[in-house]
């Protein structure tokens, strides 16, 4: 027997067992080591494996039953779904079907099986849990790899993952680390040391796109995250905008010079010429786009001989199908940011972000994890309750937002 072989059976034996006792953490735990089975073997590592773990996982979630009046992952993710049949038919009746959009299916049945093992509020913490567990193991070993001597942000890394693409995952490691927080289900001294090793782990991947992705998301919803914590006034609002504004105005002065030689660098002119290219194309012809196929045959601008990616989902939607699908994938954006709670809208808008400045629908299911991840959070009820503000009354009243109950 092979050691694939081996692995493989070693594997098998664990999802059949997990998902018998945990269904959402092994949902979790399979899509977090998504960057770390292909360097154990890569053979067997890929969507198939995944998606049929999320599919045992799914069944087992069913099968244990629950109520069902839950089932709002589902329902927030299912406009996706309909975008995606939309470009199905598209690529089927206008252009020529692409490998890329087989994979771009591919990873939206991805997040769709994974909302689905969310749909019940008792998966949603365990598979937060499995999930910074299997990232944090590519995380532990990127940062040995760095500590050793290796290149910070090298073209591969542990395991042999692509660093910015494996940073998506540890930035929203980060985020889901905060929800299990505000439920209650981490206490203080825990949260924080495993924030500081997911934040550590980022740092080491050297990938500061994912990294200014979350701090900017971060600091446009502390506000409200912490008004609906804390039950305050908007002051709050007013004092971080305030404070932000002299604790982080030096620092940007200070940096101004390194911020602007950044931005002047190889790799940031590299990705302002790839922008520019595909921009370009898409206003040769805005409405009805050249197609996923020819969007993959482009050359790199910079001399390069290889093809690219466009390197921003909305601009990957433009050149591809036309103006009209990507104001349709816009306003589905826009819905499932309004059905989800403050963490998972930070989660959306850092997903957004991330796959803004690099990444493709097509190339990797991180997008569709991310989506998948931000609604299942985002509807979980023991995040909203402890996020939403809260107001006793004496006299045997609780109010929670809109809704009062008796208190018995």
């Amino acid at each position: 027997m092979t050691s694939e072989t081996l692995i493989l059976g070693f594997l098998v034996l664990i999802a059949a067992v997990a998902t018998i006792v945990t269904p959402g953490f092994m949902a979790g735990l399979i899509v977090g080591l998504w960057y770390v089975l292909p360097g154990i073997a890569g053979n067997i590592a890929g969507f198939n494996v995944t998606i049929a773990v999320l599919l045992i996982c799914l069944i087992s979630t069913l099968f244990k039953g629950g109520d069902f009046k839950q089932i709002n992952s589902i329902r927030v993710y299912f406009p996706l779904l309909g975008f995606v049949a939309l470009l199905y038919m598209l690529e089927r009746f206008s252009f020529d079907f692409s490998d890329q959009f087989s994979k771009f299916m591919v990873a939206a049945i991805v997040g769709f099986l994974l909302c689905g093992v969310g749909i019940f509020d008792r998966n949603v913490k365990s598979m937060s849990v499995g999930f910074i567990l299997g990232i944090s193991v590519y995380g532990v070993f990127e940062l040995i790899r760095v500590v050793n001597g290796g290149e910070i942000h090298a073209q591969v890394s542990a395991f042999g993952a692509n660093p910015i693409y494996a940073a998506h995952f540890l930035g929203l490691a980060v985020l889901v680390s905060i929800g299990l927080y505000f439920a209650n289900f981490i206490g203080r001294w825990t949260f924080l040391v495993t924030l500081g090793l997911l934040i550590l782990f980022l740092i080491s991947t050297g990938s500061w796109g994912p990294s200014i992705a979350l701090v900017v998301a971060v600091l446009l919803k502390l506000p409200s995250l912490l008004d609906d914590l804390r039950g305050k006034n908007s002051h709050i609002k007013s004092n971080l905008l305030f404070w932000g504004l002299v604790l982080l105005g030096p620092v940007l002065f200070i940096a101004y010079e390194s911020i602007e030689e950044s931005l002047q660098g190889p790799d940031a002119q590299g990705r302002f010429a790839i922008w520019q290219l595909f921009l370009d194309h898409a206003l040769s012809s805005p409405v009805s786009g050249i197609g996923l196929s020819e969007v993959y045959r482009i050359r790199n601008p910079l001399g390069v001989d290889k093809l690219v990616s466009p390197h921003n989902i909305f601009i990957e939607i433009w050149v591809a199908y036309g103006i009209f699908p990507l104001i349709i994938f816009v306003g589905v954006l826009l819905f499932i940011y309004s059905r989800i709670n403050q963490l998972g809208q930070t989660m959306l808008i850092y997903i957004v972000i991330c796959f803004s400045l690099s990444g493709s629908l097509a190339v990797t299911f991180n997008f569709w994890v991310g989506i998948a991840l931000s609604i299942s959070v985002g509807v979980y009820s023991g995040v909203i309750r402890r996020l939403e503000p809260k107001l006793s009354i004496q006299g045997g009243w609780h109010i929670t937002g809109c809704q009062a109950e008796v208190v018995r």
